[in-house]
Formats: structure tokens, C-alpha cells, sequence
């Protein structure tokens, strides 16, 4: 309602621009944020001046359209060209959309089960917890603890992190979050409560308004009545949710294909980073989604002499496995290339 908005004299609209900005949310973010609190009549244009001048927002955009592929030279010596990746652990709350950021001094079961512990002792224990499959999370410290307090652990595709892809987006978020404060030397946790109460949409609310039912007190100046309790409609939220999921489907199944079922006994080649260098046979099929693997029944992965894959892997690179098994089983008969052959770069 216009009466609960604050009225920003010219003086102090500038640096209210800036507390809106804080946390470098996009200009419309930055709107749907201002327009529920405060007003001055050039906020809008204001806010779009601020967001395109922001050096810190221009530095970090996201790449431009795809150009053609200029290929890196050739090394001519060992090492002279090197590449290096980390990888770190993060979780994410599926409804809300909310994203915690712990610092871990090591990647021990033990180190990553105390935030959880943290984090659940806050919030509630959930019912599932997604992860990878670190060592951190396959552990029997690890099970133990999720037994104990009583959640399933499901683990996402070997080999292939868009099977969590929540928790990859909440990665990218975190770690824009932090190079944006780090670049204009700001709080990062204001930043983060920030970022928090920013709108996605009037059904969905803001993360904090579906995690807590109401919005948290921040540096602006919010009128008592917008921090009282207001639940957002779970149904509503659940099929707003439900469209969104639908509609990236149908965008992504515009170039998929139906995959052929695979069979027990068949040889296939498991995808890696560093190509299809793995081959095994599908030792047993089962009606839940893990399918597991042996090769010359010596390990490949996890414990004894098989390798488990969830079956959203499958859904990557079935095509290519099933056209290893082909060329597999043409060679009984004809030579033919061995799939070994594939140069990645």
C-alpha cells in the first residue's frame, strides 16, 4: 500500500540507490525491492543510472553470445600451459530458494556434518538432502548421521553436476556474491540479507518471505506492519514452482530424444571428464534409478568391484554408449575404430 512507503527526501535518494544496490541484484531486482518500501518520483530512473554505472556489476556480466572458437596454441613444452579447478561444497533450500555460505577449514565428514548440524538446528532437519558423491557425503560417518537424524541422503550423477543443478546455481550465486563484495569492499552478510529479501515475483515472494514468512529487518527503512508475519500461499507457491519446472522442460526436450533402454550384460563406456574412458558391463538393472557396473570385476569406483551410476547419467550420454556397443559389436565381424580414439580439448 503507498501510505506503508517511505517517502526518501532528494537528499538521501542517492544513498538510498546505493542500500537498494547493495549486493549488486539487477536493475529490476533493485525496482521490485525499492517499489514495496520506499519512493521518490525518479526512483526508477535512478536505480537503472546507479545499476548501469556500477563498475563492480559491469565487471562481472555474464559472457557474451557465443563467437567462433579460437583455439589456444599448441604447447611446445611439458607444463608450459597449465589449468587448474576447485571444487567446493555448498547446500541449498529447495523451497525457499535460500543458500547458506559456510567457510570449511577442511573437507572432513566430520567438518561438513557440524554446519549441517548448524544449519538444521535453525531451520528443521530436512526430510532429503542432495549431494555429491565426495567422500565428505558416502562416508559412514556420514550415513550414520543421516540416520540418525533422520533424513534420506540422495546423491547426484558421477560425472555430472547438472543433475544438482539448485546447488550449482546456488554455487554461482555465492561465489558472485563474494567477488562483488570483495570488489567494492562491502559486508558480505549484509549483502547477503540483502539479496534475501529481493523479490522474485508477488506469488513467490522473496526468499526470505517463503522461508520465514515475513520479511527481515534490513538497513532501509521498513514500516512495522511489512515485518509482521504474512505467509506466502504454499499451494501457490507450489504451482508457480511446478510452472517453472514445466517450462524448462519443455524448453529442454525441444532437442532431446526418447534413449534407448539398456540390458543387463551390455558393455558400455562411462563418460569422465577426461572422455569415455571407462568400460564396464551392466552387472543388474534394477526399477529404482541407480545402475551398477563392473569392469573385469575390478573397482572403479566406490567399494568392491562395481561402480554405481544414477540413471539421470544415462540421460547425458546413452546415445554415445550405445554407439560404443554398436562399433563393440561390429568388430566380432569387421574391424572398426576403437572409441578409445577420442581426442578431448
Amino acid at each position: 500500500m503507498e501510505e506503508q512507503k517511505t517517502v526518501i527526501p532528494l537528499s538521501l535518494q542517492k544513498t538510498y540507490v546505493g542500500i537498494l544496490h547493495r549486493g549488486h541484484p539487477e536493475a529490476e531486482a533493485t525496482k521490485r525491492r525499492a517499489r514495496g518500501i520506499v519512493f521518490w518520483p525518479t526512483m526508477t530512473r535512478d536505480i537503472d543510472e546507479e545499476v548501469q554505472a556500477c563498475s563492480v556489476c559491469n565487471s562481472t556480466k555474464p559472457h557474451q553470445q557465443k563467437a567462433p572458437l579460437q583455439l589456444h596454441p599448441i604447447p611446445q613444452l611439458l607444463w608450459s600451459t597449465e589449468a587448474t579447478s576447485i571444487f567446493e561444497w555448498r547446500n541449498r533450500h529447495y523451497y525457499s530458494g535460500w543458500f547458506e555460505i559456510d567457510l570449511l577449514h577442511d573437507l572432513t565428514s566430520a567438518t561438513v556434518i557440524g554446519k549441517l548440524k548448524h544449519h538444521f538446528a535453525v531451520h528443521g532437519a530436512s526430510h532429503s538432502l542432495i549431494s555429491d558423491n565426495g567422500r565428505q557425503f558416502t562416508s559412514q560417518c556420514f550415513k550414520d548421521f543421516a540416520k540418525k537424524w533422520d533424513f534420506t541422503q540422495v546423491t547426484s550423477s558421477p560425472e555430472y553436476p547438472q543433475s544438482n543443478g539448485l546447488a550449482e546455481r546456488a554455487i554461482h550465486s555465492a561465489k558472485s556474491l563474494m567477488e562483488k563484495s570483495y570488489r567494492d569492499k562491502t559486508d558480505i552478510f549484509l549483502s547477503l540479507l540483502n539479496l534475501r529479501n529481493v523479490l522474485c515475483d508477488t506469488v513467490l515472494g522473496s526468499p526470505a518471505q517463503r522461508l520465514m514468512s515475513r520479511q527481515t529487518r534490513t538497513t532501509l527503512p521498513l514500516p512495522k506492519e511489512l515485518l509482521a508475519p504474512d505467509m506466502c500461499n504454499p499451494e501457490d507457491v507450489s504451482a508457480k514452482l511446478l510452472n517453472k519446472t514445466l517450462a524448462q522442460k519443455v524448453y529442454y526436450d525441444r532437442m532431446s530424444q526418447p534413449l534407448q533402454p539398456l540390458k543387463k550384460g551390455q558393455v558400455v563406456r562411462l563418460q569422465t571428464p577426461k572422455g569415455y574412458d571407462r568400460m564396464g558391463t551392466i552387472k543388474e538393472m534394477c526399477s529404482e534409478p541407480p545402475i551398477w557396473f563392473s569392469q573385469k570385476d575390478k573397482p572403479i569406483g566406490g567399494t568392491g568391484n562395481t561402480f554405481y551410476l544414477w540413471l539421470s547419467l544415462l540421460q547425458l550420454s546413452l546415445i554415445q554408449m550405445t554407439l560404443c556397443i554398436r562399433i563393440l559389436a561390429l568388430s566380432q565381424t569387421s574391424p572398426s575404430p576403437s572409441p578409445d580414439k577420442h581426442n578431448r580439448k
